[in-house]
């Protein structure tokens, strides 16, 4: 069994060793502490920064409305939108802070886990199992 010392000297590298690993996540995560708000200038230019081009965007108004596009669904001003502009959505959620876009996805998860608890379902496990990790510790 370890001594006294050892576990300390341990625990301070393992909570230094995370520190370096976790260095300047909490300027883009969630509203916690630390959390890097955009500017006015830097949230407009987010907001109107184009993913696609005029054409394209013409061409989706253009959906299910001509002859060629006769078979694809018409989509909404809304969804043309989405595509067009796609930062709004992430901007609109976040109220002007910086996340990443895996955040997104585990909140969504979370959400579901909890509602499946409040229905009284089981829960199956979706998480993936990984060996990767075997041995790292």
């Amino acid at each position: 069994m370890p001594d006294q010392t050892q576990q300390e000297r341990y625990l301070s590298g393992l909570w230094s060793a995370m520190k370096q690993r976790s260095a300047g996540l909490a300027t883009t995560v969630g509203p916690g502490i630390d959390t890097k708000s955009l500017t006015p200038a830097q949230h407009d230019r987010l907001w109107d920064e184009r993913f696609l081009t005029i054409e394209q965007e013409h061409d989706l108004w253009r959906q299910g409305r001509t002859p060629e596009t006769a078979g694809q669904p018409i989509l909404s001003p809304e969804e043309i939108g989405m595509r067009v502009f796609q930062n709004r959505e992430k901007l609109a959620k976040t109220g002007g802070r910086l996340e990443p876009s895996q955040w997104y996805d585990y909140i969504s998860r979370m959400a579901d886990r909890a509602e499946r608890r409040r229905q009284g379902a089981e829960m199956p496990d979706t998480t993936p199992v990984s060996t990767e990790t075997e041995g790292a510790y």
